[in-house]
């Protein structure tokens, strides 16, 4: 899964979870942040992202549009936040196996 982090989230989600979701952006990465949502829904479902943001416009035009693409509201899904952060640190807390 690609995710497009819409302008109200850090740029930096994507190199951080870079490794459980290559390939993903950020609005402002590919200087779409000034850009309409209806642009940014047409680009999302033409390169097969899944939106990821904090307002409620693109939850609006899923209602109206249908998908693809998905959105993901991190307001609404605490736990994929949870599930993420978890998963991050066990990768960091994993020993390297040495064989003797």
């Amino acid at each position: 899964m690609k995710l497009l982090f819409d302008h109200n989230l850090s740029p930096k989600l994507v190199t951080r979870l870079n490794d459980l979701y290559p390939n993903s952006n950020h609005l402002y990465l590919m200087n779409l942040d000034k850009e309409s949502d209806h642009i940014i829904w047409d680009i999302a479902k033409t390169e097969n992202y899944t939106i990821v943001t904090k307002d409620s416009d693109f939850n609006e035009l899923l209602i109206l549009k249908g998908f693809p693409p998905k959105v993901i509201s991190p307001i609404r899904c605490l736990i994929f936040w949870q599930i993420m952060l978890i998963t991050s640190l066990q990768k960091q807390s994993v020993p390297s196996s040495n064989p003797s």
